[in-house]
């Protein structure tokens, strides 16, 4: 089901300097449904597919198998109360930027 309510930021979003190695990145403390802000936008600023995997500290984002962004791309995603986000690139490095909020378009 496509969630056509306009996304709105609702907490402070980070910036993940991701690179070939995975590693999980701890959202705002409140993200989650508990919050009110169960969607994360996340926009690829870099110039290589990343992939991400939502989950708790110990997530892992896989290459090929976690969600692929490509380059210059943004989109929303649901992670529910999974508070950590792992991110891997294809190649090299590439700067993620992760908003948490609601809605989807």
């Amino acid at each position: 089901m496509v969630n056509s309510i306009p996304f709105a930021p609702g907490l402070v979003g980070v910036k993940i300097s991701a690179t070939s190695t995975s590693s999980a990145t701890k959202l705002n403390p409140a993200t989650g449904t508990a919050s009110g802000c169960p969607q994360l936008r996340i926009y690829n600023s870099g110039l290589v597919i990343v992939y991400v995997e939502c989950g708790d500290s110990t997530v892992v984002a896989v290459k090929d198998t976690s969600l692929a962004i490509p380059a210059g791309v943004q989109t929303t995603i649901t992670c529910g109360r999974r508070q950590y986000l792992g991110v891997i690139t294809d190649s090299s490095t590439a700067s993620v930027y992760v908003t948490p909020g609601t809605g989807g378009i």
